[in-house]
């Protein structure tokens, strides 16, 4: 009696998943296709992403809005393997030329470095409250340099909807940055 019940749980998990991914495989391709710059990255995240949903124990995220999840996991993955895929480049470059010197500082100190720790702690919670077009959006031009044109074309908008929609997620960043708990 429990193999049949386990077996009717699992068909009907098979059923809801197949049909997760129908609805929200062209989405999140573009999503994340905008993130990696091509398909076969972008098809890669979007494999990964479903795989760790089928791993993993769904979030609250995840229960109260499927492809609001599914998109912002999309931009997360595709950023990291963008991330890596930056990294494996800088390893194989040659340094030995570069001098710098050991006492060369970026902040003068007096606490500099704990601050920017706390705005970057600061965006990251407001990034992870935005829209998930809007983090694609934000994630595409100022993590990535990704032009406004380019953006456009990836998600077949005027270079004017998009400037207005990025002009947008900054102000929703900052009024996110800005409530109480923020760092501002």
């Amino acid at each position: 009696m429990r193999a049949r019940v386990e077996r009717q749980t699992d068909e009907r998990f098979r059923q809801q998943f197949d049909k997760l991914y129908r609805e929200n495989q062209p989405k999140i391709f573009r999503v994340a296709c905008g993130v990696t710059g091509n398909h076969e990255d972008a098809e890669e995240v979007v494999q990964n992403v479903f795989l760790k949903l089928i791993e993993a124990q769904p979030s609250p995220d995840f229960i109260k809005d499927p492809p609001r999840y599914l998109c912002r996991a999309a931009v997360h993955e595709a950023a990291s393997m963008f991330r890596s895929r930056q990294r494996e480049k800088l390893v194989d470059e040659d340094l030995t030329d570069v001098d710098v010197p050991s006492e060369a500082g970026i902040w003068g100190g007096d606490g500099d470095s704990e601050r920017l720790e706390d705005l970057e702690q600061s965006l990251k919670v407001a990034r992870d409250q935005l829209n998930p077009y809007l983090a694609a959006l934000v994630t595409l031009r100022y993590d990535l340099d990704c032009k406004v044109a380019d953006i456009a074309k990836i998600f077949r908008r005027t270079r004017f909807t998009i400037g207005m929609h990025l002009m947008r997620a900054r102000r929703e960043l900052k009024r996110l940055m800005s409530t109480p708990g923020g760092t501002q």
